[in-house]
């Protein structure tokens, strides 16, 4: 019969499509942590890494005294 390979045909191409989003879906959860990954993992010396400003949404604990 031939619907019984359509559809045999059909349930592989979902079947692959579903897989390669899983796996995009995969990439893109993995990437932001490699982007903004610690200056120790990546063996660089976080007193000269730059700017000393937190990242965009976090907040910045300040010893009392020492805000301003």
């Amino acid at each position: 019969m031939a619907s019984d390979t359509d559809r045999s045909d059909r349930l592989a191409a979902a079947l692959r499509a579903n897989l390669q989003r899983r796996k995009a879906q995969a990439r893109a959860r993995r990437a932001p942590q490699e982007e903004n990954a610690s200056p120790e993992a990546s063996g660089g010396n976080p007193a000269t890494s730059g700017s000393s400003a937190p990242p965009e949404g976090k907040l910045a604990i300040v010893p009392d005294g020492e805000a301003g």
